[in-house]
């Protein structure tokens, strides 16, 4: 009852039920946003009853849990969510080893701080993850894997990216200073995304021979600016950098839209006048 209660003085404070991407259907607050990939029954500050649960997973909802109670914080809860597809979970200090039992999910975020290693290559039909690179790492090992999203990428053990791999984006990842495909260069990325790197050479790019959208963002120097020009890449975004060695190879660049953020882009611009395709430029 006190659950109950709880729940339901904070819906008639505030329900985010009128915001966009919200709706309520038979009790449950969902969100339908562009990076879900089903319906997200959404919980804050609560986890879902019996009957809430079931009916998640009747429907084909995802589940997205923020701000767990104390008392429910080792998330064993989980156990009842097997068939559960997409799971998003946000917080400090939780125990997210339990989300390998859910072996049905094919989406999943943990964005959760403060959380132990977890194993998840029981996870055999995952194809999208996010989170904390240092205690997830085991989703590299998951051969259907297809887009991955770390943050905080503080180590440098990200060396060889798996070759079923299309989708990665590495934000706050200062120490990594290269990447590699595999060595039979049969590597399938097609997006990368490196964020707030020391130091990055991009000449270690060119074993992902299918790479076509690279973000750079942040990254404090850029060299090996010369092997951009043999990627197939057809967008890419200088966002922010500090430092671009070589910066007269972007004008290499043809069949390439591109965004340049920062105070390069005055320079960029003037390095590439009368180049094909114009560039957006934002001082």
């Amino acid at each position: 009852m006190r659950w109950g209660r709880r729940r339901e003085m904070a819906h008639d404070t505030f329900d985010k039920a009128g915001l966009p991407g919200f709706s309520r259907v038979d009790g449950l607050l969902l969100r339908e946003g562009p990076g879900d990939a089903v319906p997200m029954a959404v919980f804050e500050d609560a986890i879902p009853t019996v009957t809430e649960r079931r009916r998640i997973l009747e429907r084909g909802y995802g589940l997205h849990v923020l701000g767990v109670p104390a008392a429910h914080r080792d998330l064993t809860f989980l156990s009842d969510f097997l068939g559960l597809t997409a799971l998003s979970v946000t917080g400090v200090d939780y125990d997210t080893r339990p989300v390998s039992e859910i072996t049905t999910l094919e989406h999943l975020s943990l964005e959760v701080f403060g959380a132990p290693e977890t194993d998840l290559r029981p996870l055999t039909s995952l194809t999208s993850f996010a989170g904390a690179w240092e205690t997830n790492q085991s989703v590299f090992e998951i051969a259907t894997l297809e887009r991955a999203s770390f943050h905080d990428v503080e180590a440098s053990a990200v060396t060889e990216i798996p070759a079923h791999l299309l989708e990665l984006d590495l934000a706050s990842a200062p120490r990594i200073r290269s990447l590699h495909g595999t060595r039979d260069g049969d590597a399938a990325l097609r997006r990368l995304s490196i964020d707030r790197a020391r130091l990055f050479d991009a000449t270690s790019l060119t074993t992902f021979p299918h790479l076509s959208a690279l973000a750079i963002s942040d990254v404090t120097r850029l060299v090996g600016t010369a092997a951009l020009a043999d990627l197939p890449l057809r967008e890419l975004g200088l966002l922010n950098c500090r430092h671009i060695a070589d910066m007269a190879e972007l004008a290499r660049l043809t069949n390439v839209r591109a965004t340049v953020t920062g105070r390069l882009a005055a320079s960029i611009a003037e390095i590439r006048t009368g180049c094909e395709p114009p560039w957006e430029y934002t001082t």
